[in-house]
């Protein structure tokens, strides 16, 4: 599957970080809006309790699992967002690697 979505890499800023300064997808292209995920598994009990990197990535999971349902995949994301309820700041490091 192609995806519609083309990433804009400035030449004009640093080329020292991982990712895109923006992205752009046609008109005319379908829209998904997904839900917030929650860090819950297939019963629906909450992985990962008081640990940010296990809850990040069965989010990831899920959220891919709702894209496979819609018909797309993560390649097709042009925007999201990260919520991370901690008072500890590392925990929003560990949430987004």
């Amino acid at each position: 599957m192609t995806s519609a979505v083309r990433l804009i890499r400035s030449s004009t800023l640093t080329d020292t970080v991982e990712y895109a300064y923006a992205a752009t997808a046609p008109a005319g292209s379908r829209w998904i809006f997904l839900a917030g995920s929650c860090p819950l598994d297939d019963e629906g009990g909450v992985v990962g309790r008081g640990d940010a990197a296990a809850q990040a990535h069965q989010v990831m999971r899920n959220l891919q699992v709702a894209l496979a349902d819609a018909g797309a995949e993560l390649t097709d994301v042009v925007f999201t967002r990260v919520h991370v309820a901690s008072a500890e700041r590392s925990d929003l490091v560990t949430a987004v690697l």
